[in-house]
C-alpha cells in the first residue's frame, strides 16, 4: 500500500504543476480579481451560488488565492449572504482538494522515515480536529495545507470538521468586511 502511494505522489505533483502552468499560460490567473468574479456571479442569478462554488473549487485547486473568492462572495451577496456563500464555497473547495489529492496521492506521510516529520505528524494525529481547526484559522484555504492534510493519515471526517470550525472566523470576517468596506467607501 505504501509503495503504491509513493509511486502515485510524483503523478500528483506532475498533474498539479501541469494544471498550474496551464492556468498561468491561458491567462486565467491574471484575469481573476474580485470585481470580475462579482460581475459574473451576479449575472447568473440563482445559479450563481453553484457556479461560484465550482469556480472557487477549481480556482483553489489551481492556486488562485481563496481570498479572491471570499471577497467576491461578500461583494456579490452582501454581508450575511456573502458569509454563508463564502463558507459553503471554502468548505467545498478544501474538501474537494483533500479528496482529490488523497485519491491520487494516498497518504504517504503515514509511512515516513524522517524524525522531524514524525514529530509534526504525531502532534497532528494526537488531536486532529483541534489541530486542523488551528491550522485553518491561521492558513485558511491554503492549497499547500490542503495537500499536506490529504497526504497525512487524518480521516476525511476529521478534515471536514476541523476545516469547518477553523474557517468560520477568517472566512466570515473577510466576506463581511468586503461588503462593509465597499458600502462605507461608496
Amino acid at each position: 500500500m505504501a509503495a503504491a502511494a509513493t509511486r502515485s505522489l510524483p503523478l500528483l505533483v506532475i498533474l498539479l504543476v501541469g494544471l498550474y502552468l496551464s492556468a498561468k499560460q491561458s491567462g486565467i490567473l491574471e484575469d481573476t480579481d474580485p470585481q470580475s468574479v462579482r460581475a459574473a456571479v451576479e449575472a447568473w442569478g440563482l445559479w450563481g451560488i453553484a457556479i461560484y462554488v465550482a469556480f472557487f473549487t477549481l480556482g483553489l485547486f489551481l492556486y488562485v488565492p481563496g481570498t479572491v473568492f471570499i471577497i467576491a462572495a461578500g461583494l456579490a451577496y452582501g454581508q450575511a449572504g456573502g458569509v454563508a456563500v463564502a463558507m459553503l464555497g471554502a468548505n467545498v473547495a478544501v474538501n474537494f482538494s483533500f479528496w482529490f489529492v488523497r485519491l491520487v496521492g494516498g497518504n504517504p506521510f503515514e509511512t515516513h522515515g524522517h524524525p522531524f516529520v514524525g514529530k509534526l505528524l504525531r502532534g497532528l494525529h494526537a488531536r486532529p480536529v483541534i489541530n486542523i481547526t488551528i491550522m485553518r484559522f491561521l492558513l485558511g484555504t491554503s492549497p499547500g495545507l490542503n495537500y499536506l492534510l490529504a497526504l497525512s493519515a487524518v480521516t476525511p471526517l476529521q478534515h471536514f470538521l476541523g476545516s469547518l470550525a477553523g474557517m468560520i472566523i477568517p472566512v466570515g470576517t473577510v466576506a463581511f468586511l468586503a461588503d462593509w468596506l465597499v458600502v462605507s467607501l461608496l
